[in-house]
C-alpha cells in the first residue's frame, strides 16, 4: 500500500472573500466511514468559485470532482473499496490534491 505524505497541496479559504493555495495543509487520517484517495486529478467548480463570497470559515477546503486510487478503508467503508482501486468522485468542500475523503458518491 502506498503512503502519503503528511502534508498536502490544497486551496484553502483564508478569510471571507479571499483563497490561498497552500502546500502545507495538513493530511488527515481518514474517519470509520471514510475512504482516504491519492489525488491525481481535481476540479474547481463554479460552486467553489463562489463559496468563497459565502463567508465559508477561514480554513475551509475548496474543491469538488476528483479522480484517483485509493490508499485506505474506513472500517465501516462498504467492502466493495479496496487500497490500489482508482475511483472517481464528487466531494464538497475537501478535494484535496492527495486525499478524498468519502464514499458515498464514488465510481470505479
Amino acid at each position: 500500500m502506498t503512503s502519503l505524505p503528511a502534508h498536502q497541496t490544497a486551496v484553502l479559504v483564508t478569510a471571507p472573500g479571499e483563497i490561498a493555495l497552500t502546500a502545507n495543509h495538513t493530511i488527515p487520517d481518514p474517519e470509520p466511514h471514510e475512504l482516504q484517495v491519492r489525488v491525481h486529478a481535481v476540479a474547481l467548480n463554479p460552486s467553489d468559485w463562489m463559496a468563497r463570497d459565502w463567508n465559508p470559515a477561514p480554513g475551509a477546503v475548496l474543491g469538488s470532482d476528483y479522480a484517483g486510487t485509493v490508499v485506505a478503508v474506513g472500517s465501516s467503508v462498504d467492502k466493495k473499496w479496496k487500497p490500489g482501486d482508482r475511483i472517481a468522485g464528487f466531494v464538497q468542500g475537501g478535494t484535496l490534491y492527495h486525499t478524498a475523503r468519502t464514499h458515498q458518491l464514488a465510481n470505479r
